[in-house]
């Protein structure tokens, strides 16, 4: 076989970055969960893409150094032009599993991450990826592990064989990837407008194929078209890990640890009569349906008492990372859509008002909110949802952030000025956060021009208007493309204003500019 293993090389990997890797964010989940965080040490991802994780993470907590590996010259060749430009000390690989996971130079991790990897790797890697674990990761060290689920799943494996043999046997040789992808799409919409028995037993297939028609190209070709694909129960999954000493602690989905958010209360009743442990987790997962999990494992950490649970979680800081106005209104579980109550959050954003946005710690917000009435688990569930979110971010120690503060700002110049170029990038990094920050091409246009000493946002907006007629983008107002160039200068320039008079304040608390 050759270097690539089967998995897709033509197209590069999605430039996001995930939210689960950050390890302010693991301390969080971890800690609500009833664990301790992580110990001190470094961090690894294995197959981190296109890096934005890994370089975002890095730069804006270079106390933690991270290591890492993907096979994919070009995507290391990126995510190493941003370690360049950070200088935050960060270890980067273009080695197979194999090659990576049997170095003797490397160190015992404190964490190590694997985000879409192990349903998408061959047994082999995944043997691999199980040894590096036992052997690497310390004592109280954690793993994140994302996959893909059974049974959820189980409905669209016969179809992901019928675009894996379309691919092959009706494709062009010299076809990419994405071509080959939509062609197998426009044949799965032929195949379901002839009324196929199969779907009538999986009526969701539709349903299905108009989602996948809406995704982004990229994702489609990796997700559905390399040689390896594999979902896995969760009983599975633990069978796996267990050789590297594992134990099962929650998601890292902070809305999913909730079963409120997930479950019915007759589900509830229903799951409370179920054991704790492997089997109790497989029927959770039969009744939410659940096609992908965010997991986090750990090795040899006990469980906490509530009094030191409660301590540890009492002294995570927040901030709020968006304007008030722009606050979440309402969020999607696996129980569909629910508004965010007035009467639960608005005293909650009152008390970040009250203190100038400036941070709080859990233990604040807990005793301002228990005196006006609010149960201790109210507040913890509502700052978890905030959290998952983007409304409220964990802070890191000052000191963290002023050691931060270079690195970030020097990979937020670059990727700032990479905007004028290439719009696929939207995060920065924040030093105040320690992680990625969301910051959409047209932002960070003015933000260029703001660096480059433009002063009014009228200015931005005729830096932005000149950049994206060089480079063919289209101007939208809505969803509809503006033609007329006078036109296209207003809506900028109305743009431009709301940048600065919300978003770029948040930009500047949090220290991404």
């Amino acid at each position: 076989m050759s270097w690539n293993e089967g998995y897709v090389v033509d197209s590069g990997y999605t430039y996001g970055s995930f939210a689960e890797l950050n390890p302010l964010r693991a301390d969080l989940a971890l800690n609500l969960l009833g664990y301790a965080g992580l110990p001190e040490g470094p961090c690894c991802e294995l197959g981190f893409g296109q890096g934005m994780s890994i370089n975002l993470n890095s730069a804006a907590n270079p106390q933690r150094i991270w290591w890492g590996t993907d096979f994919n010259p070009e995507q290391v060749c990126f995510a190493k032009s941003l370690a360049q430009a950070s200088g935050s000390g960060l270890q980067l690989f273009d080695q197979s599993f194999a090659e990576f996971c049997g170095r003797e130079d490397l160190p015992q991790f404190a964490f190590i991450a694997l985000h879409g990897v192990w349903s998408w790797t061959s047994d082999a890697n995944r043997a691999v990826i199980v040894d590096f674990i036992r052997r690497k990761l310390m004592v109280g060290g954690v793993v994140y592990v994302s996959y893909n689920t059974l049974p959820a799943w189980a409905n669209m494996l016969p179809i992901r064989e019928l675009f894996i043999q379309h691919a092959a046997l009706m494709s062009p040789p010299n076809a990419s990837s994405g071509q080959k992808m939509h062609a197998a799409l426009d044949f799965a919409e032929k195949w379901l407008a002839a009324n196929p028995f199969y779907a009538k037993v999986h009526p969701g297939i539709g349903k299905r194929l108009e989602y996948l028609r809406k995704q982004p190209t990229a994702y489609l070709a990796h997700e559905y078209l390399n040689a390896d694909w594999k979902c896995m129960p969760f009983a599975d999954m633990a069978q796996c890990l267990a050789p590297a000493k594992l134990t099962y602690a929650g998601s890292a989905q902070l809305i999913e640890q909730i079963e409120g958010f997930n479950l019915t209360p007759e589900q509830r009743t229903f799951l409370a009569t179920v054991p704790p442990g492997v089997f109790r987790e497989t029927t959770k997962e039969l009744l939410m349906n659940q096609q992908f999990r965010r997991d986090l494992w750990v090795k040899g950490s006990p469980r906490l008492k509530i009094t030191e649970q409660m301590q540890l979680l009492r002294a995570h800081r927040f901030v709020m990372s968006a304007a008030r106005e722009h606050m979440p209104k309402e969020m999607s579980c696996n129980l569909g859509k629910a508004a965010l109550q007035e009467e639960i959050y608005k005293p909650l954003y009152d008390l970040f008002d009250q203190y100038q946005q400036a941070p709080l710690s859990f233990g604040q917000i807990i005793d301002a909110l228990q005196s006006q009435g609010q149960s201790q688990a109210a507040i913890v569930q509502s700052v978890a949802v905030l959290v998952t979110l983007g409304g409220l971010s964990v802070v890191q120690s000052e000191e963290a952030t002023k050691a931060a503060l270079p690195a970030a700002q020097r990979l937020n110049h670059y990727l700032i000025e990479r905007a004028a170029h290439r719009p696929e990038v939207s995060q920065l990094a924040s030093p105040v956060t320690g992680t990625a920050v969301g910051v959409q091409q047209l932002m960070q246009l003015f933000l260029l021009a703001r660096q480059q000493g433009q002063a009014t946002p009228a200015q931005w907006a005729t830096f932005a208007q000149k950049t994206l007629m060089r480079l063919g983008q289209k101007i939208l107002k809505g969803d509809k493309p503006v033609e007329d160039t006078a036109e296209q200068l207003m809506v900028l320039k109305e743009h431009a204003k709301k940048f600065e008079a919300d978003q770029l304040k948040t930009l500047l608390r949090l220290k991404v500019v």
